[in-house]
C-alpha cells in the first residue's frame, strides 16, 4: 500500500507561457470581466512577510518564552509587539536556557501532545481525506495530518483567545509596504487582466498596492455577511479574503476555524469555480477548508492552473486534486516575482506617471475644499467671525501650496513667513520653514521652527525626526536621542528615525547600538543606499571588514553616485596594502564629488605609498584650499 502521492502526473504539467495566453481571455458572457480569477497565498508576500513555517517557529518561540520564563517573558513579548524583530526573539532563545527544558525539548514535548490530539480525533481527520483516494489507510496519513495541524496547534498554544491571536497577526503584518511584484499585479488588475482576486493572506499588500499606485478602487470582502453581496461579474475588482481580515477578530487560523469556510464565502467560491478559470500562486494547499471546496466544486469546464516551483514535491492534497480532476494543471514557475516579471514584460508598456496623478488629485482636493469653504461663507447661518476664519484658511491653504512648489529657498521662507503671519499656530507652516532652514544649514533656526511645529501639531513622528536631525547637526546628541526615541515610539515602522538614531549612536561611538538601528532601518526600507553605506562604516569600526565591504558594494549597487562608499572601500583596500585597487575606488569617489576633502587626503596617502610624491603633494594642497574655502 502506497503513501499519498506528492508528485504531479507528467501529463498534467504545463509551461508558464500558457498563462500569458490564459490571462488575456474575457468571460464568454460577461465580456468586460476577465475569465481568470486568481488565488494568492502566503508565498506571494514573502520576503515582505514570513511564510507559514516561519510563523510556526515564532509561535513555538513565544509559547516557550511565555511558559518557561513567565515574568521576564511577558516584557519580551510586549517589546516584540512594539517592534516585531524575529532576530530579537532568536537572540533571547539563544541566550536563555530554561531550567527544566531547552527550546528543542519543549517543542518536542508539545508536538507529542499534538500527535495524541490528532489520533484522538482520528475519525474527524479521516473525514478530511478525499473520497477518491482508494487507499485511505490511517498510518499513511497520520504524520501528514500532524504536519498540517502544526500551524493551528501552535497558534492555539500561544493563545486560545481569538483577540490575542488577532493581535499576534497584526503585529507581523501591519504597516508593511507592497513590493514591486504586488505593484505590477495591481497594475494588471487595473488593466482588467484580473477581476476576482482571492487570498488566504491576512495582510493588506494587494489592497495597498491598488489604493496607492493605481486609480482603481476595488470592492473588499472579508466578512461572512458581506460576502453574500459579492458580484463575481462586476467590472470593479473584488478582493476576497477567504480567512478574514487581521484588523478584526474574525480571522480564521486554528484547526476548528479553518475546518470549512463560512457558508456565504463558500457559496461564492463555488460560484467562481463553476464559471471562472482559477490561477493559484503562492498557496501550498494545506488548508482543508479551501482544498475541499476546490476538490468538490471545480467545474470540468473551467481550468485550474496551479503555479509552483517543483512538480515532484507538492502537498499531497494538491497532487490528488490536479491528478484526479479534469482540466487541472500544474504550471512550473521560479517564484511569484519571476511570474509577475513575465507578465510585466508582456503586458505593461510603461509605469503610470504618479506625479501627474498626484498633482491632479491635489488640484481636485484644493478645488473641493475651496468650493466647500465658499459655500459656508455664503451660508446665512455662518457667523461673521466664522466667515473671517474661513477666508483666513483659504489664504493659508493657497500660500502653503504655493510654498510647496517654490524652488527658490529665500522666496519659500518669505511665503512661510506670510503663512505664519496669517496663522501663527499653523504646524505645517513651521515645519516647512524648518525644513527650508535645514536645507540652508541654518540648523538652530530649524530647531526653533520644528519645536513650534511640534507645539501646535499632532504627535507626528516626522516632526520629532526632523528636530532630532537638526539637533544631530549641531552636535546636541542628548536632545537628538530624546526626539528620535519619541519618533520611534510614535511610529516603529519609520526607517528614517532608526537611521537618524543610529547616526547619533555612531557619533557617540556606541557602535553596537548603531549597528542594530541601521539594520532595522534596512529591514524597513531595503533600497536606501545611505543606510548600507553608514552601516558599512559602523561595521568597519567594529572591525567586521568583510561585512563592511559587502555593505559598501550594496550601497554602490543601489546608487552609483554614493561617493563616500567608494572612499570607504578605498580606505579598506589601502589599509590592506592593495594600493592600486584603493586608487581606482578613490578616483571614482572624486569623479562623483570634486570637492570631497577626505577623498583628496586619502588619495594623497595612496600616492605617497605608490612613491608618487608630486601627486601626493598636489592632492594635499588642493584639500587645504578646499578647507579654507569652506571656512570662509
Amino acid at each position: 500500500m502506497a503513501k499519498p502521492a506528492t508528485k504531479i502526473d507528467k501529463r498534467k504539467v504545463k509551461d508558464k507561457s500558457s498563462l500569458l495566453y490564459k490571462i488575456q481571455e474575457k468571460h464568454s458572457e460577461h465580456t468586460k470581466v476577465s475569465k481568470c480569477a486568481i488565488l494568492i497565498g502566503a508565498g506571494c508576500s514573502y520576503p515582505i512577510l514570513p511564510l507559514g513555517g516561519q510563523l510556526i517557529r515564532l509561535c513555538q518561540q513565544l509559547t516557550y518564552i511565555r511558559e518557561v520564563f513567565p515574568l521576564e517573558g511577558a516584557k519580551v513579548i510586549l517589546d516584540f509587539f512594539h517592534n516585531p524583530d524575529f532576530s530579537f526573539i532568536d537572540n533571547f532563545i539563544n541566550t536563555h536556557i530554561g531550567k527544566t527544558r531547552t527550546f528543542d525539548e519543549f517543542v518536542k514535548e508539545k508536538e507529542m501532545i499534538l500527535k495524541e490530539l490528532v489520533n484522538d480525533a482520528k475519525n474527524d481527520y479521516e473525514k478530511k481525506i478525499p473520497l477518491n483516494i482508494i487507499d485511505r489507510n490511517w498510518k499513511h496519513f497520520e504524520e501528514l495530518m500532524v504536519t498540517d495541524a502544526k500551524y493551528s496547534f501552535w497558534l492555539d498554544s500561544y493563545s486560545n483567545s481569538p483577540k490575542e491571536r488577532q493581535r499576534f497577526i497584526e503585529a507581523i503584518v501591519d504597516n508593511k509596504n507592497p513590493g514591486g511584484a504586488y505593484i505590477i499585479l495591481a497594475l494588471l488588475i487595473e488593466m482588467g487582466y484580473f477581476s476576482n482576486i482571492l487570498t488566504t493572506n491576512f495582510d493588506d499588500l494587494i489592497n495597498d498596492a491598488l489604493l496607492y499606485y493605481t486609480s482603481t478602487r476595488p470592492r473588499f470582502y472579508a466578512d461572512d455577511e458581506l460576502s453574500q453581496y459579492i458580484s463575481v461579474y462586476s467590472g470593479k475588482p473584488n478582493i476576497i479574503k477567504l480567512h478574514g481580515d487581521y484588523r478584526y477578530a474574525n480571522i480564521r487560523n486554528t484547526a476548528d476555524e479553518t475546518l470549512r469556510l463560512s457558508n456565504k464565502m463558500e457559496e461564492k467560491l463555488k460560484e467562481l469555480l463553476q464559471n471562472f478559470d482559477l490561477i493559484v500562486i503562492g498557496y501550498n494547499g494545506a488548508d482543508y477548508s479551501i482544498m475541499n471546496v476546490l476538490q468538490q466544486a471545480k467545474s470540468p469546464n473551467c481550468e485550474l492552473l496551479w503555479c509552483d516551483m517543483n512538480e515532484n514535491n507538492v502537498h499531497w492534497r494538491v497532487a490528488n486534486l490536479i491528478n484526479s480532476t479534469e482540466n487541472s494543471w500544474f504550471v512550473k514557475i521560479e517564484s511569484f516575482d519571476d511570474l509577475i516579471k513575465d507578465f510585466y514584460i508582456n503586458f505593461i508598456q510603461s509605469p503610470p506617471d504618479l506625479v501627474i496623478k498626484a498633482k491632479k488629485r491635489q488640484d481636485e482636493i484644493k478645488a473641493f475644499v475651496l468650493e466647500y469653504s465658499q459655500e459656508l461663507q455664503n451660508d446665512s447661518n455662518t457667523t461673521e467671525e466664522d466667515k473671517d476664519s474661513l477666508k483666513n484658511k483659504d489664504i493659508v491653504w493657497d500660500l502653503y501650496n504655493k510654498a510647496l512648489t517654490e524652488r527658490d529657498k529665500k522666496k519659500k521662507i518669505e511665503i512661510c513667513n506670510e503663512i505664519l503671519s496669517q496663522d501663527n499656530r499653523y504646524s505645517n507652516g513651521y515645519n516647512l520653514r524648518g525644513v527650508t532652514h535645514f536645507d540652508n544649514k541654518n540648523y538652530n533656526k530649524a530647531v526653533e521652527d520644528f519645536s513650534k511645529a511640534i507645539q501646535f501639531g499632532d504627535n507626528d513622528c516626522t516632526l520629532y525626526a526632523n528636530r532630532g536631525d537638526a539637533y544631530l547637526k549641531i552636535n546636541d546628541y542628548v536632545n537628538a536621542m530624546a526626539d528620535l526615541n519619541t519618533a520611534i515610539k510614535l511610529d516603529s515602522t519609520d526607517s528614517r528615525s532608526y537611521f537618524l538614531r543610529a547616526s547619533v549612536f555612531l557619533e557617540v561611538e556606541e557602535f553596537n547600538n548603531a549597528l542594530q538601528d541601521f539594520t532595522t532601518a534596512i529591514k524597513l526600507e531595503p533600497n536606501k543606499a545611505a543606510y548600507y553605506n553608514d552601516r558599512g562604516f559602523t561595521l568597519k569600526k567594529l572591525n567586521k571588514i568583510n561585512d563592511a565591504v559587502a555593505d559598501f558594494k550594496k550601497a554602490i549597487e543601489l546608487n552609483s553616485n554614493v561617493s563616500s562608499a567608494y572612499k570607504h572601500l578605498a580606505s579598506i583596500y589601502f589599509e590592506q596594502g592593495n594600493f592600486d585597487l584603493a586608487l581606482v575606488q578613490v578616483d571614482i569617489a572624486l569623479n562623483n564629488n570634486k570637492t570631497y576633502i577626505l577623498a583628496y587626503e586619502l588619495r594623497a596617502q595612496i600616492y605617497r605609498s605608490l612613491k608618487n610624491e608630486s601627486k601626493a603633494i598636489k592632492d594635499e594642497e588642493y584639500s587645504q584650499l578646499l578647507k579654507k574655502a569652506n571656512e570662509s
